[in-house]
């Protein structure tokens, strides 16, 4: 390494190797490769001296001891150089909500691990590209199939490794982590043996009453988060709207726990529509509600049905992307014109699973 240099010759012996990053490996044109290439060529410059007027540049031991790089960790700005392979595809969440939706069995006949998206506005993606975002959980997926329609792209999927997706990375340092799912919109599920384990009544274990909602249907709704103040913890809450129990059964109170093997969806916001040939996306996105506010309920949509035959409208597929908050039903017509719902009304969106709760609170209403 004596008998190399980096930058310009002029004052070294014509003996001496030149490495000239800028020139020959740190230009413009250069493929990803070559890009990887710089950057090591960059690291070797850095174990030289800062070159005084006519010396010639010479290795710098207490940086690089006995000839071997040692690269700047310190420098934050190495993780901005990482490069990532040409067929991968960056879905932005500012411009492009990232769909993640149930696959049919017919799709998971060659893959148990695919997965359809939906991106809307449409997007160019193209068989053998990989897709990625922080949308539906996280995404770093290997396109299989994609259909373009009018507004939207559908992409079948399966995921990659981060090897497949970054083609050079050489960095050390701490990063700052954050959530790609809006906590509240996380449906939190109880397990099987749980819900199994409890029955109807008076539990003297833990002096509280347990409601099983057979045959009355429970829905969800966005609550709220707060501090449980005996332990510190952060609590994602949810609203569950259901009817009252009739008489004598007793009736919900708090601290009392809620128990159903099946609820019946989410309570969501039209936010807009387009027709496809496939059917009519709905775009919407989770209700938020507040204490005491259920004069929205008198306007709820409970079924989506044809305006002037009253015929409901099924849906075909229910998707949830974004940070979990936004929504896509896809409706079996092709007309929104017919429907009865427009944006600003509130739906039961896409599906919810079991539901094993405490009540902190309860308010009734007729």
């Amino acid at each position: 390494y004596d008998c190399i240099t980096v930058g310009g010759k002029e004052s070294c012996s014509e003996q001496i190797e030149l490495i000239h990053c800028e020139s020959k490996y740190c230009n413009n044109t250069l493929t990803i490769l070559e890009e990887e290439i710089c950057r090591r060529c960059q690291d070797i410059e850095g174990c030289y001296k800062d070159s005084e007027l006519g010396i010639c540049p010479v290795w710098n031991e207490q940086r690089c001891p006995s000839g071997f790089v040692r690269p700047d960790y310190s420098d934050e700005s190495r993780i901005l150089r990482s490069l990532v392979h040409s067929n991968v595809k960056y879905v932005d969440p500012k411009k492009v909500i990232l769909y993640s939706c149930p696959v049919e069995p017919i799709l998971r006949e060659t893959a148990t691990d695919t997965t359809l998206f939906v991106a809307y506005p449409k997007i160019d993606a193209f068989d053998g590209d990989i897709i990625s975002s922080p949308q539906s959980g996280g995404v770093m997926h290997w396109v299989d199939k994609v259909e373009n329609l009018e507004n939207h792209t559908m992409i079948v999927a399966k995921p990659v490794g981060l090897e497949d997706v970054v083609s050079y990375a050489d960095f050390s340092q701490k990063v700052q982590m954050y959530r790609v799912n809006d906590e509240k919109a996380k449906e939190a599920l109880p397990d099987h043996f749980s819900l199994n384990s409890i029955k109807e009544g008076f539990d003297p274990r833990t002096g509280r009453y347990i409601h099983f909602m057979e045959d009355r249907p429970v829905y969800k709704c966005l609550g709220r988060q707060f501090i449980d103040l005996n332990t510190g913890n952060l609590i994602t809450s949810y609203y569950m709207i259901m009817p009252a129990n009739p008489e004598p059964e007793p009736a919900v109170n708090e601290g009392d726990l809620v128990a159903d093997a099946e609820s019946e969806g989410f309570f969501e916001v039209v936010k807009d529509f387009t027709e496809e040939d496939l059917g009519v996306f709905v775009h919407t996105e989770h209700k938020q509600c507040e204490p005491g506010d259920v004069s929205w309920l008198n306007e709820l949509e409970s079924k989506i049905r044809k305006k002037h035959k009253s015929e409901i409208v099924e849906a075909t597929l229910s998707c949830t992307g974004g940070d979990s908050r936004p929504g896509l039903v896809v409706l079996d017509t092709t007309s929104a014109e017919d429907l009865n719902i427009r944006p600003g009304n509130v739906i039961i969106g896409r599906n919810t699973g079991a539901v094993l709760s405490q009540i902190i609170t309860v308010s009734y209403e007729e």
